[in-house]
């Protein structure tokens, strides 16, 4: 028996990563996470801790920017997305995806 997708992802986000209130959204097609990160994600990034938004996938899964796009457009305002990526294994990593261009970090 394996356990949801979203469960997985959020359990991960609550007991490994640490994170607080995370809780799912329901969009028009698919659901996802939203919670406060336990530390900000970017290290240079000048806001506070902020509610930060995730999306669980599988790895073997094909992410389209069509797909990331209608994400972005129900979201409103959102600049930033995390990709919460399953693995087979139950492995769980994930990846920032920004709506639009991100300017590179300052060294």
């Amino acid at each position: 028996m394996s356990i949801p997708l979203v469960d997985q992802v959020q359990q991960n986000l609550l007991f490994q990563q640490l994170w607080t209130q995370v809780t799912p959204i329901k969009l028009s097609n698919i659901t996802i996470l939203q919670g406060f990160p336990k530390e900000k994600l970017i290290s240079d990034d000048e806001t506070n801790l902020n509610k930060e938004f995730v999306l669980p996938i599988k790895l073997k899964d094909e992410i389209t920017p069509n797909m990331l796009d209608q994400v972005f457009k129900e979201l409103q305002g959102v600049k930033r997305l995390v990709l919460g990526i399953v693995n087979d294994d139950g492995t769980v990593v994930y990846y920032i995806v920004h709506d639009g261009v991100y300017k590179p970090k300052k060294n």
